[in-house]
């Protein structure tokens, strides 16, 4: 027999089976639809013209199952006398509840109040489950009904019509009579139903297995026995076996099909060697690409370490900065109140060298505080004309502290030399690098020397050309383990580091290269392993007679003017205030930028200079700049800060910036400038 006819008769023998279950579900479905046409609408008759209240409970409860029923059963069958059945019983449902709890006592109200909320959450559920029906959207439907929200709502009416005949138990028993005889016809015509069902699937499965076993033997006897020849050439073929011979077969479609095994076969076997050269090809490529993803995965290992790093050496910075800006703010308190001191005595007292050594203490600090605002800015800042000895002369003070005991510390600075052009803080940071970088090579286990040295050099003939005017050379000498060779040529490259984790970040050489680079000058190393190592700084010079940084002993002169001092240290306020009122000038103290805006909007032109301190609580200090310039543009301006000076905001109109803490003859002087110039405008 050829294969279509097979396969025809198989499929109409499908079809009929189909057509038999069809109907049998649609008979189940009218035995299922039965008691709610005929035998539940009786039983509901007979309630419906009873006012007791128990029987309206009991008519709540059918008119609500006959609801639930309706839908599933239009969703299962799709006509529509389930549909219209649903919408003639609801509004039944709601005129039975409303009867229910004009009838029912105060007690009872709130049982049928849950029960209405229930029927409207159900009805909406039960309206969406209809349309998605008409949509043809059966399972949709289906899910709807069976949801957990429609299941909790139904459990709503079980436990609320159970607490109302746990209420009434004597009152449900004479009152039930009626309801009890809906309740056993239903429960007969459910344990027929079962019965029923129960049967004809006993029969249908035995049709169905019989039918089964027919079909099993006749496509054994004609597709499987030939498919399984076939497919032992198939296994045969896959296992690499390209020479075998298929045959043996009929004319019909298998046989067709062992053709095409054998054809393809051939052309197998012609291109295994075409296939394993392309392979052989393909896996060095990748091999090729790998390494190539190796090496970036590596790099980019490499890339976020060093982003962690910049990362962690910031939050430092922000750290040192903060804790700066805190005891510049305690420093200026302790500074205010000794300068008033000071002021105060009768010179020759016993207390007054009491009081300069606090001020000499407090200078000390303040220095302390400038070097700790040098690792909390990674920026060149301003260069001005520096004296470097001095400033390694005061920078060593600190680092003295730091060397260990088993460490020899020397210094061999020349003084009177010609000064250079240059940011204190980055000189100060770089002899703070090459010193750390020092005691770290030499270690806490084993004795050492450090020596840091300055020297001038006019006439350098091997670098005369860079610097013309010449140049200064500090060395810091160390006897640690020295560096080799070629570790020397990555020294100075960002992260790199020899040290063990967690002892350096590798960017103490990088900043000291960029900030020598960034001043013009150079630096150099040479280093012996096990001898030691010794960085050479070199830096040019400017011709000038004196330096022109050098602070003033300033002369203490009485002012005239009204100055708003905005400061919410109020420690510190209360100096400025006490210091200026000394030297006749009117002062407005605020401790908040809200206070001295509104204060200042009341009577703009009342003063004559703003005072006012940078980082405040609310309103910031800039943030009160910039709204006083734009109520009067003309009025000068001094912002205190413990932080350093960014040198942002003079663009702002800022007149002047002064870095705490502040010598009261200094706040003075600069007060006297500002109004000198602005009167002069």
């Amino acid at each position: 027999m050829n294969i279509k006819l097979k396969l025809s008769f198989g499929f109409l023998l499908v079809f009929v089976l189909t057509t038999f279950v069809s109907i049998l579900v649609y008979a189940q479905l009218q035995k299922m639809a039965k008691p709610l046409e005929e035998d539940i609408p009786q039983s509901i008759d007979q309630l419906s013209h009873s006012t007791n209240l128990d029987n309206l409970v009991h008519l709540i409860r059918y008119y609500d199952e006959i609801l639930t029923q309706s839908v599933r059963i239009y969703a299962y069958s799709q006509e529509k006398k389930w549909e219209q059945r649903y919408f003639a019983f609801q509004p039944e449902l709601d005129r039975v509840i409303k009867q229910a709890i004009a009838g029912s006592d105060i007690k009872d109200q709130d049982i049928f109040a849950k029960i209405a909320k229930a029927n409207t959450l159900l009805i909406a559920m039960e309206y969406q489950a209809l349309r998605e029906v008409n949509n043809n959207n059966i399972q949709i439907a289906l899910d709807l009904i069976a949801s957990n929200e429609y299941r909790v709502q139904k459990l709503v009416y079980t436990n609320s019509l159970s607490e109302y005949f746990l209420r009434h138990r004597s009152g449900y028993e004479f009152s039930s009579e009626a309801s009890t005889v809906m309740v056993r016809l239903a429960a007969n015509n459910a344990r027929q139903l079962l019965q029923d069902s129960l049967r004809e699937t006993v029969i249908l499965t035995l049709v169905i297995l019989f039918i089964l076993i027919a079909i099993g033997a006749v496509l054994t006897v004609t597709i499987s026995k030939p498919l399984q020849k076939l497919t032992h050439y198939a296994v045969k073929l896959g296992e690499g076996d390209h020479f075998q011979t298929v045959s043996g077969f009929s004319n019909d479609e298998i046989g067709l099909l062992a053709d095409a095994f054998q054809t393809m076969s051939d052309t197998i076997q012609k291109s295994h060697a075409q296939l394993e050269q392309r392979v052989a090809q393909r896996t060095l490529q990748l091999e090729n690409k790998n390494q190539q993803l190796q090496a970036t995965l590596v790099e980019r290992a490499k890339l976020e370490n060093q982003l962690l790093q910049s990362q962690k050496m910031e939050s430092l910075g922000t750290l040192a900065g903060g804790i700066a800006h805190d005891f510049n703010n305690i420093l200026a308190s302790i500074m205010g109140n000794c300068e008033l001191g000071l002021m105060r005595l009768v010179k020759g007292q016993e207390v007054e060298s009491n009081f300069k050594a606090i001020n000499l203490a407090g200078d000390r600090a303040t220095a302390l505080v400038k070097q700790i605002l040098t690792f909390s800015r990674m920026d060149l800042g301003t260069p001005k004309v520096n004296d470097l000895s001095a400033i390694i002369h005061e920078d060593l003070e600190m680092i003295s502290t730091m060397i260990p005991n088993n460490i020899e510390f020397r210094q061999n600075i020349q003084t009177h030399c010609m000064p250079i052009l240059a940011d204190r803080n980055q000189m100060c940071q770089v002899l703070m690098n090459l010193c750390s970088n020092a005691f770290q090579a030499i270690g806490n286990e084993c004795n050492g020397e450090i020596e840091v040295s300055l020297k001038q050099k006019i006439d350098p003939h091997d670098i005369s050309k860079k610097f013309p005017d010449g140049y200064l050379q500090l060395d810091v000498k160390d006897s640690g383990v020295g560096i080799e060779l070629d570790i020397q040529r990555n020294i100075f490259d960002p992260f790199f580091t020899t040290k063990i984790q967690g002892q350096g970040t590798g960017l103490g050489l990088s900043v000291v290269h960029g900030i020598i680079d960034k001043h013009g000058g150079e630096i150099k190393i040479i280093s012996e392993t096990g001898v030691g190592t010794t960085f050479s700084v070199l830096l040019p010079t400017i011709k000038l007679a004196t330096l022109e940084e050098q602070e003033m002993v300033l002369e203490v002169k009485n002012g005239t003017g009204t100055i708003l001092v905005v400061e919410d240290e109020i420690e510190q306020a209360k100096i400025y205030q006490l210091y200026l009122e000394q030297k006749n000038y009117v002062v407005t103290v605020c401790h908040n930028g809200m206070d001295a805006l509104s204060m200042f909007k009341e009577n703009p032109n009342q003063f004559d200079l703003v005072l006012t301190d940078y980082s405040m609580p609310g309103m910031t200090g800039m943030q009160l700049i910039t709204k006083i310039l734009d109520i009067r543009s003309d009025i000068p301006v001094i912002i205190c800060t413990g932080y350093g000076d960014t040198g942002k905001d003079k663009k702002l109109g800022v007149e002047k910036y002064l870095v705490k803490p502040i010598k009261l003859a200094k706040l003075q002087s600069t007060i006297e400038d500002c109004l000198l110039v602005d009167g002069g405008t």
